[in-house]
């Protein structure tokens, strides 16, 4: 998560969050390590037989998370797109047990609604006007890199700044490149189909819309071309849906507009 001071854009406030599982019969005692460039962190973690434990790191308590000028990720057209890396790793009994990196980018988007009832969006404090589409992926989910590279390569081609996704979450090497490219996404759930036809509703249909809510706002989160998760289509949700996907956006700590 990261917290970037405006307007003067000079320092940034990070919180990484880690989530353990101790997957064996027995209680482990090890430490979480941290990398991000020349900052280390680590933190003594204690898990019992089959625990799942989400650990953080803030920048409260690291002080060496809050980072002067920092460098920024910003819209292709805006600035660039800079992306920082992040290693953690668990260790005990004197080896590694798990690691695992991610790229990510300091940046703050905001959104407000203006005097005329429009949804105005703003990237580290700059007003940004969305020039997107939207992204129909391959119709037999036929997965080429170099293909898909290309596409993105065409959306800064036609000048367009955001791709808007509906349901169809596409694949990691897509979030990658629009990381990389300074391209802007839009995610959300699918229309015309079960997911709005809440009405018809039963209660399999509340866990599996929970649940695959929780999954989709965990592999995103991290990405800074998330633009914004759109939980309603073509139609807002009833209030309990959408009280139900607003509790899942706050327990896993999504930090853009919806």
């Amino acid at each position: 998560i990261t917290e970037l001071e405006l307007p003067s854009l000079k320092k940034a406030h990070l919180t990484v969050i880690a989530e353990l599982i101790n997957a064996s019969d027995r209680k482990i005692n090890g430490i979480l390590y941290g990398e991000i460039g020349k900052i280390t962190f680590s933190q003594k973690i204690s898990l019992k037989a089959g625990e799942r434990k989400e650990i953080a790191f803030t920048p409260e308590k690291y002080p060496q998370l809050n980072i002067s000028n920092p460098k920024l990720w910003w819209p292709y057209e805006l600035g660039k797109p800079y992306l920082y890396s992040l290693k953690l790793w668990f260790k005990y009994g004197g080896k590694i047990s798990d690691q695992t990196s991610i790229r990510f980018g300091i940046r703050k988007i905001e959104s407000e609604l203006t005097p005329e009832g429009y949804r105005l969006f703003k990237v580290n404090g700059k007003k940004i006007l969305v020039k997107g589409a939207g992204w129909a992926p391959d119709m037999l989910l036929r997965f080429n890199p170099e293909r898909l590279k290309a596409q993105i390569l065409y959306v800064k081609n036609m000048h367009l700044n955001t791709i808007r996704l509906e349901g169809k979450l596409e694949s990691d090497l897509f979030y990658d490149l629009c990381d990389e490219q300074g391209i802007l996404v839009i995610a959300g759930w699918c229309c015309c189909h079960q997911w709005e036809w809440w009405n018809k509703w039963d209660d399999e249909d509340y866990i599996v819309a929970k649940a695959s809510m929780t999954d989709q706002i965990k592999r995103l989160r991290s990405h800074p071309c998330i633009l914004s998760f759109w939980y309603g289509s073509d139609n807002p949700p009833p209030p309990d849906v959408e009280k139900m996907y607003i509790e899942v956006l706050k327990k896993c700590r999504w930090q853009n507009p919806y």
